[in-house]
């Protein structure tokens, strides 16, 4: 019963820290093996696919069960928010400005 009232918990605070926002934006991993070496260097040299952040997050189990009658806004989460891959502007400007040690503080 403790376990259903948290997943109750969890499926609520989602919702609501949604609530008045229209977009999204979500860091996307590349898979190394995509990359070749040049293109690892220059993460600007990517062209980022729009609809691969929308369909990353529409696997995630709190975003499927967004859309449940009761729970959320009606239909698929990214229907009802603009989601986009922010990976890139991140490495750029937060990541590579910080060492590995850095790094590990701030996660």
């Amino acid at each position: 019963e403790d376990e259903d009232a948290a997943q109750d918990f969890k499926l609520e605070s989602f919702v609501d820290m949604f609530v008045g926002v229209t977009t999204i934006g979500i860091s996307l991993v590349v898979p190394f093996s995509s990359f070749s070496c040049d293109e690892a260097r220059d993460s600007s040299s990517t062209k980022p696919d729009p609809f691969l952040a929308a369909n990353e997050l529409e696997r995630w189990p709190l975003a499927m069960a967004y859309g449940l009658e009761g729970v959320g806004r009606s239909g698929f989460f990214t229907m009802n928010f603009n989601v986009q891959d922010v990976g890139a502007s991140l490495r750029k400007t937060c990541y590579a400005r910080l060492d590995r040690a850095s790094l590990k503080r701030e996660l």
